[in-house]
């Protein structure tokens, strides 16, 4: 039998909760060991810090410093402040780790050419999560035909909407999309 890949998790909260949750979910099926997190947070919140060291990882509450004693890390996940994560992907490109890292990569367009160049063993995966999902997609290929008119500006926001917009999706409701005067059923 494999061995199970060794995680750590950058940032347990916020976003970093939802990792979290990831990864004890491939840890019940003895696909990964969630060794350590790192995190500031944890030190204003005590019931995780229980949780994390009852359930066998390490915790820390900077990611230099859990880099730093953790040896046999095989995965990093970062999920924290998109600013920060130029440093922290390189500290870890240099321990020669698998990362995980949440999207948008980094703020800068020189700074993701910074992790093109150090990524020579192509160790950097980015979540765009929702790329693949029907919905997007769906939206997409309507955006795509013409059928809405020129396309003039995307903004994205309220992270809450896509999280009432999966939930409804799972209990088959349908979901709707307003783009201008155009409905598009998801």
């Amino acid at each position: 039998m494999t061995k199970p890949a060794r995680y750590a998790l950058v940032g347990a909260t916020g976003i970093g909760g939802y990792h979290l949750a990831a990864i004890r979910e491939m840890e019940k099926n003895g696909l990964v060991k969630l060794v350590t997190v790192a995190d500031p947070a944890l030190a204003r919140l005590p019931d995780l810090l229980a949780e994390l060291t009852t359930q066998g990882a390490s915790a820390h509450l900077d990611y230099r410093e859990m880099l730093r004693q953790e040896p046999g890390i095989d995965v990093v996940v970062i999920s924290a402040p998109i600013p920060l994560h130029l440093e922290m992907t390189l500290a870890c490109l240099e321990r020669d780790v698998f990362i995980y890292l949440e999207k948008p990569p980094v703020p800068l367009i020189q700074q993701l050419e910074i992790l093109i160049a150090a990524d020579q063993h192509r160790h950097i995966g980015i979540g765009f999560h929702m790329i693949a999902a029907r919905w997007v997609q769906e939206l997409k290929r309507v955006m795509m035909s013409g059928r809405l008119g020129q396309l003039q500006e995307i903004r994205i926001g309220a992270p809450h909407f896509l999280v009432l917009q999966q939930t409804l999706l799972r209990m088959n409701f349908p979901v709707l999309c307003f783009y201008g005067e155009e409905t598009v059923k998801m």
